[in-house]
């Protein structure tokens, strides 16, 4: 029989956590709004957030849609109008604004936003809505969000993520790029995915490094 063993080092502090949470994209949340049986609905909830009786999960990540409806899992876009191309700006607000309203919004309804991330899975092709990009690209739309932020007052509040890679291989080098530009000043959190591979060594990186993403694709 196979026997691990855990040591704790109460004088040490070797890694910082800042929580543990879920994510409720790709319409997930859907699953627990359209729960026809609210005791089960509650129990659930509890079980999530409570921190007497559930898992207390203070993280809670969300995405934020750019399609027209929500099938296949889809997330329903913030910007319905089409603007006519990639390449073209989006009306009648630039998409920053839009990601500021946003915010405000959740702000409104007495939930704040802490972290925001404007990339997802650049390094992956797909066939839903994503925007792929490298290190440079990111580092040239930092400026954007950041300014947008500025002028509505909510760089206290929430701070910007990056990148979100499939695997830790691709954020470390995304991430070297954008500390390469001058842009890692900027970041709240470096947000990374593990699944093409896995941490092989401390990421080098000023802001606190995340995993934002995992999950076991293999099963059902």
């Amino acid at each position: 029989m196979y026997r691990s063993h855990l040591s704790l080092y109460l004088t040490r502090t070797c890694q910082r956590i800042d929580g543990f949470g879920f994510s409720l994209a790709c319409q997930r949340a859907n699953l627990i709004t359209n729960l026809s049986d609210k005791t089960k609905q509650r129990e659930l909830l509890d079980l999530l957030f409570n921190r007497t009786t559930g898992a207390g999960f203070p993280i809670l990540r969300n995405g934020i849609g750019s399609t027209p409806n929500s099938n296949s899992d889809y997330m329903n876009t913030i910007a319905p109008d089409n603007p006519g191309g990639p390449n073209a700006q989006p009306q009648p607000m630039p998409t920053a604004s839009r990601l500021a309203a946003y915010i405000k919004l959740y702000m409104q309804e007495g939930m704040n936003i802490t972290h925001l991330g404007f990339l997802n899975e650049p390094d992956y092709s797909a066939n839903y809505a994503r925007m792929q990009a490298n290190g440079q690209q990111a580092v040239d739309f930092f400026k954007i969000p950041h300014t947008t932020f500025e002028r509505e007052g909510l760089t206290s509040q929430v701070g910007i993520t990056c990148c979100n890679s499939m695997g830790r291989q691709n954020q470390v080098n995304m991430h070297n790029a954008i500390r390469s530009g001058g842009a890692e000043q900027y970041l709240r959190a470096v947000t990374s995915h593990l699944y093409t591979d896995s941490p092989f060594a401390p990421m080098t990186a000023n802001p606190p490094v995340w995993l934002s993403g995992q999950c076991d694709l293999q099963g059902t």
